[in-house]
């Protein structure tokens, strides 16, 4: 069966005579290194060296390429090789080439290395270590990023006090749309498939437009399986809080220039438990994910096709159509994972098609997306009450030019053309049908001089709104300036960004009770754009055992759209219109601090500082500013993983968050808490692969708490208390012999 399997895949293989050999060795020593590994950062995989170092590839490769060298208890190396035919001796630390046509570079991340920042960036595997609910709950121990959430079901990114149609998310280069200017909207991605986020907090409308007035959410998924291998993971995971499970297949196989993944998730949750033994009704959830990731290159071009579809059936917890409502209105002393209603039904399609071709000074990328998205809200079981179809296509092109070793053009063009229409049988409308459209042009220059580096970019765009009511056109000029400065271990950075959104349709057009957010909401035609600027500055200390971060900014935003409540009510809920004030202001900054002591190099201390301070011009505070918090994380991460049955680390996480009572009226000040976390991760080697078991706990000690994000936080329903989980996974890897 394996052999008709790899028969199938050879067809759609082109064979090439080019080739790249070499070996990786000790600089100090130059003994070789084994087990290396080069990653082609072009072609999202890559190859092990053998025990003694070395390496072969005979197979078509793009001429530039660009590898990223590894191995444990060495510092990376990133090289660009303008030749593949040739024979490589690379040496790992001190860093030394012993090559011609090879020079070195910094390109390792989709972000960070566009934009001169303190761009946050954190593999999932390093920021999941305590088993989170969902990627929501995993990307928000990053700091100056945090997580609005309705149970465990519904989550958004939240940075810098921001959130929803003021962050914009990506997956792989392509914007993500779905539905997120609802309060009770999730993000609706799953960390299946997902190895790396970045996020930069500010305005980022100079490289991802419009709606990145907040901040930026960068997805990149998981790499291809090394060349000429295949791979297959298993994993379960169980929450003794919900009774919920998910249930997870991944397979990859990559043979000579054809590559595949293929990725599925089940997930099925009950109610979620409090501290005092009652369960909040309706935060069950359930759903699926199927993924799968086509890539495939010749000479110099490099082309990938992706397509998600996931579904899902998600409880909204803290409804109600009750005139006096408490909170034991939406508890029960019993859990139940059983379908009810009011709940939200979600249907996503997403497809994505990146082609890049490689030249000798010049890089060439167009990404072409199509996302369909379908949000119902039940409040009966046979007819929606809200019914929306959200069809997004989207393009981004870009083309880099070298100019020299360390200066480069980047220019670029962005666009939307999106539709988003009500179902025929939906018994309400909150927002009309309406077509957006945008178009963007960007181009930027980096430069580095030694220690001094500087980059300094524009942009325009133009965004067109119709509906039966409106149409609107709204458009925009935006700079991005940055400089920084290293010198030994310490760099400093200095951004200064504007940007704009334009208002959405629910902000413009609204009018209709919002079931998931209990309001109703009214639209205002005569908002304009928001206009931010934000200045950043970072100071990073890096030392051979701490790392050291300060990152302190102020921004100012122009028009700050928000809800102000009414006196009024319509069918028991309170009404809430969309207002705009002259001016906002954001500011404050995070710490973060790594430590791993030269004595005992397995222990790693983390920790973060957050905090966001928002008001008017007026001196009133801004609504829903996330509380001041601090994160530490200490775990202690074994070396002995040559042995059959190997603990891999454990960690404890402790997080404390301030007091928030910096509130508008309709708002409800939180009290300071305490979070203990804690986790240990095991693992077995058999002689085919290896079991992974992980066992912990979340909140340890069964504290009592209502994060100030909380969409159920009016309703003063707690987060959940104790939740014991157990994962168990087993990875499988082997190589494919031609």
């Amino acid at each position: 069966m394996k052999n008709l399997f790899i028969l199938f895949l050879s067809f759609f293989v082109f064979k090439a005579s080019a080739q790249l050999e070499g070996k990786v060795i000790n600089a100090s020593t130059q003994e070789s290194i084994p087990y290396a590994n080069l990653y082609f950062t072009d072609l999202n995989t890559g190859v092990s060296a053998d025990l003694d170092g070395n390496f072969y590839i005979d197979h078509n490769l793009p001429s530039p390429l660009n590898i990223k060298i590894s191995a444990i208890g060495y510092k990376f190396k990133l090289l660009k090789i303008k030749d593949v035919s040739q024979s490589l001796i690379i040496e790992l630390t001190p860093s030394h080439i012993d090559l011609k046509d090879v020079e070195i570079i910094e390109r390792n991340n989709e972000i960070k290395d566009r934009v001169i920042a303190n761009i946050e960036t954190a593999e999932i595997s390093d920021i999941d270590i305590g088993e989170k609910e969902n990627l929501g709950a995993m990307i928000s121990i990053l700091p100056g990023v945090y997580n609005a959430s309705i149970g465990n079901g519904i989550y958004k990114p939240v940075i810098r006090g921001l959130s929803g149609i003021r962050v914009a998310s990506f997956l792989n280069g392509q914007k993500l749309e779905n539905q997120q200017w609802g309060g009770d909207h999730g993000l609706g991605v799953a960390s299946t498939g997902i190895e790396k986020v970045e996020v930069v907090k500010g305005p980022s409308t100079l490289l991802y437009g419009s709606d990145a007035l907040g901040g930026v959410l960068y997805l990149k998924e998981e790499s291809f399986a090394d060349h000429d291998s295949y791979d297959i993971q298993l994993r379960t995971r169980f929450s003794e809080n919900s009774l919920g499970f998910n249930n997870e297949v991944k397979a990859r196989v990559s043979l000579d220039n054809f590559r595949i993944n293929a990725y599925y998730l089940n997930q099925n949750h009950a109610d979620y438990r409090l501290p005092n033994n009652q369960f909040v009704r309706l935060s069950r959830y359930k759903g699926q994910l199927f993924k799968t990731i086509i890539g495939y290159n010749k000479n110099n071009w490099i082309s990938t096709l992706a397509y998600s579809y996931s579904d899902g059936r998600v409880g909204v917890p803290g409804h109600t159509h009750d005139s006096i409502v408490t909170v034991s209105t939406f508890l029960n002393d019993e859990r139940s994972r059983k379908e009810s209603t009011p709940s939200q039904v979600l249907n996503n399609h997403l497809i994505r098609w990146t082609n890049t071709l490689l030249k000798e000074k010049n890089e060439y990328k167009l990404i072409l997306g199509q996302q369909i998205n379908r949000l119902q809200e039940f409040e009966k079981f046979t007819i929606p009450a809200i019914d929306l179809q959200l069809n997004t296509s989207t393009y981004y092109g870009t083309w880099k030019h070298q100019f020299s070793n360390t200066g480069y053009l980047l220019s670029g063009i962005q666009g939307m053309y999106q539709t988003n229409t009500n179902g025929s049988e939906a018994e309400e409308q909150i927002i009309p049908d309406a077509i957006t459209v945008d178009n963007g042009l960007f181009t930027t220059y980096h430069k580095d001089y030694n220690r001094f580096a500087f980059q300094v970019g524009v942009r325009g765009d133009l965004r067109s709104l119709e509906a039966d009511t409106i149409n609107r056109t709204f458009q925009s000029v935006n700079y991005s300036i940055g400089v920084s400065y290293k010198i030994k271990s310490l760099e400093l950075k200095l951004n200064a960004t504007s940007g704009y959104r334009a208002p959405h349709s629910s902000e413009l057009l609204a009018n209709g009770v919002h079931h998931g957010a209990n309001r109703f909401e009214l639209g205002d035609p005569s908002l304009v754009s928001e206009y931010g600027n934000q200045l950043d500055f970072s100071l990073a200390l890096n030392k051979e055992h701490f790392n050291l971060v300060i990152n302190p900014y102020v921004n100012i935003i122009n028009n700050y759209i928000f809800l102000r409540p009414i006196d009024s009510t319509v069918d028991n809920n309170d009404v809430y219109a969309f207002d705009q004030t002259d001016q906002a202001l954001l500011y404050g900054g995070e710490i973060s601090f790594h430590y791993h002591p030269h004595f005992l190099h397995q222990i790693h201390y983390e920790s973060n500082v957050s905090y966001v301070y928002g008001e008017q011009l007026s001196g009133e505070p801004i609504a829903f500013i996330p509380q001041p918090r601090c994160l530490n994380q200490i775990g202690y991460y074994f070396d002995n993983t040559d042995k059959k049955f190997h603990l891999k680390n454990i960690s404890l996480q402790y997080q404390y968050y301030l007091s928030q009572d910096r509130v508008v009226p309709f708002e409800i000040a939180s009290e300071e808490y305490h979070l203990l976390h804690a986790s240990i991760n095991m693992g077995y080697k058999m002689k085919k692969g290896e079991f992974i078991l992980g066992i912990g706990v979340n909140n340890l000690l069964n504290t009592t708490y209502v994060d100030h994000l909380s969409n159920l936080k009016p309703l003063e329903i707690p987060n959940q208390g104790l939740a014991f989980y157990t994962s168990l996974a087993y990875k499988f890897k082997s190589i494919i012999k031609h």
